[in-house]
């Protein structure tokens, strides 16, 4: 990272979550540090027993990305989320509706980086892009962006659970566990918000119920603190 810092002085992160869910929008989010915040990054995360090499949103616990955020978010320049909704994913490829999450999450940003490092998608920006695998591991900018864009979608899907109770997103949010698939099979889909793509919901009985909620697409920082003002404690 540090020949990065050196180079083009602020370095962006993107990723994105949700691709393998059944139910919930896409949803991803772009950081921005420049060297100092990266350091008091380290620095801090190293204080609360974490370490930037190991900031693989699904390999941690809940509490611990949970922990991870307000970090990011007191040492990130900038952070932006960009979501897909769900009607637009299935007149998307999955490919494409994550690639524009990604995209609407930097545009958000109202600091743009001079370089923006992705997980496996090369995007269609305005700022150099470089791309690789397992970018999360390699980058912890991008790490960062991926437990932030994780904390943010999970929120969603538990704030949703409380008006479709019998799907249990706070415990599943929008993955297809057991008790998920039964109310499926038993009630049938929430139209709107479960992707039909899926043979599970595919293999439903009929419409449950609609769902009209309609998420903005670019989410700024001060947003994201708002929504995620529980985790905020500064």
């Amino acid at each position: 990272m540090r020949g990065l810092f050196e180079k083009h002085g602020l370095v962006g992160g993107v990723d994105e979550v949700g691709v393998s869910a059944i139910a919930g929008p896409l949803c991803a989010a772009a950081v921005v540090f420049d060297a100092k915040g990266y350091e008091r990054f380290k620095i801090e995360l190293r204080r609360e027993g974490f370490t930037v090499r190991k900031l693989d949103s699904k390999a941690l616990k809940r509490e611990q990305r949970e922990a991870i955020v307000p970090i990011i978010c007191r040492n990130a320049m900038d952070y932006a989320v960009g979501l897909v909704n769900v009607s637009e994913i299935e007149s998307l490829s999955i490919f494409q509706a994550s690639k524009l999450a990604m995209e609407r999450a930097f545009n958000a940003l109202k600091t743009k980086p001079k370089v923006l490092l992705s997980d496996y998608h090369a995007l269609e920006l305005p700022v150099e892009n470089i791309s690789g695998k397992k970018a999360d591991a390699k980058w912890p900018v991008v790490g960062a962006a991926s437990i932030l864009a994780k904390v943010f979608r999970d929120e969603i899907l538990r704030q949703l659970s409380k008006s479709f109770e019998p799907f249990d997103f706070a415990s599943n949010v929008g993955y297809p566990s057991p008790k998920h698939k039964r109310a499926l099979y038993q009630l049938g889909f929430i139209e709107g918000l479960h992707r039909t793509q899926f043979k599970y919901v595919r293999r439903a009985k009929g419409v449950y119920c609609r769902c009209h909620l309609w998420f903005k697409t670019e989410i700024p920082k001060e947003k994201v603190d708002s929504f995620l003002e529980v985790f905020l404690d500064q």
